[in-house]
């Protein structure tokens, strides 16, 4: 990669390594839509802010063919209702790191994973609980936060909402799952809170909403974080997409939430931090990464666009790093 390089490395070790686009000037390009639905395709499928990144600024996306004039006052951007798409590939790399913080600090015998669904409702009612889901969710993790606070807890979690498949099919009705990870255990090897707790604040919650009690039913347990969590929660995000697009064609967007993840702010203080970003440095990690990438890295992928006939342009490369890769570029820091 050229000296344009940036380097990108989250706390888990994942990063992506990508360039400013090549000065090949407006004109080269022709077909911006397809070229807007090869980006999709590689946000969709490698899950992360890499191609994001690259367009992020105004002349990038004219010189990656996304857009054919810089927006101006009178020819603004167009923007899609939130939502429509399920999560973002920003949320789903904040979710992963979220996990993999809780995980790396707390071990996973002291945290808990549990699931709020909404209960069966005349279809009036569980339209306002969707419509009111950001509100729900928001004041539901406020109380939920001062009850592990109150435990001698830490408050840190992150929550993912779902869109149930199986309730939009059998029942064409978008049933909402709130999923949340969460430090279960303190110096007692019992859970701080027990699933009855949670029933009680998510029954609160949906009752302030819409204005009159709702009976919430013993939902579950409350289930042990394994290190296939990511994977559970993954599991979710990756198939969000398309639930979200199935919604939509049976005419029920007025259904979906506008946001599916969220996190304690500590906790996404936290990714921030220990995110390294490096622009002098990256060409020389790059290439030591090329040179003996068995030590340096666990896999690679490379995000290539073609930006007209006779040119393919490697973009990005996502990749993780092994202990020896993340302590080396934590170290130039």
């Amino acid at each position: 990669m050229s000296s344009g390089s940036i380097l990108k490395v989250y706390p888990s070790g994942v990063g992506v390594a990508y360039v400013s686009p090549p000065n090949l000037g407006i004109n080269s390009y022709t077909d911006s839509s397809s070229r807007d639905e090869q980006v999709e395709r590689a946000i969709e499928a490698h899950g992360i802010e890499a191609v994001e990144a690259l367009a992020a600024t105004e002349r990038g996306r004219v010189l990656m063919g996304l857009v054919n004039v810089l927006p101006t006052r009178d020819n603004p951007p167009k923007r899609s209702p939130q939502g429509l798409s399920g999560i973002t590939p920003k949320g789903r790399r904040f979710v992963k790191e979220g996990i993999f913080l809780l995980q790396r600090d707390y071990g996973n015998h002291n945290l808990g994973f549990y699931t709020c669904t909404i209960p069966e409702l005349a279809p009036q009612t569980h339209k306002r609980i969707c419509k009111a889901w950001p509100v729900i969710t928001t004041r539901f993790i406020e109380m939920l936060k001062r009850k592990l606070s109150g435990a001698d807890v830490s408050t840190e979690l992150v929550y993912v909402t779902e869109v149930q498949p199986g309730r939009l099919a059998q029942y064409n009705k978008v049933g909402l799952h709130l999923h949340i990870v969460f430090v279960a255990r303190g110096t007692s090897p019992d859970w701080v809170l027990k699933p009855a707790d949670f029933d009680k604040l998510w029954g609160r919650a949906l009752s302030n909403a819409v204005g009159h009690k709702i009976a919430v039913p013993y939902a579950g347990t409350i289930q042990p974080v394994t290190r296939s969590v990511e994977g559970e929660l993954g599991k979710y995000m990756s198939k969000g997409a398309d639930i979200c697009r199935e919604v939509t064609e049976r005419g029920l967007s007025d259904y979906l939430p506008p946001r599916y993840w969220g996190m304690s702010d500590s906790l996404k203080l936290r990714i921030k931090d220990e995110t390294v970003l490096l622009t002098d440095k990256a060409p020389a990690v790059i290439a030591a990464m090329k040179l003996a990438p068995e030590l340096w890295t666990v896999w690679t992928k490379d995000i290539q666009l073609e930006l007209d006939t006779a040119f393919t342009w490697t973009c990005a490369t996502v990749f993780q790093l092994t202990q020896y890769g993340s302590k080396r570029v934590r170290a130039l820091v």
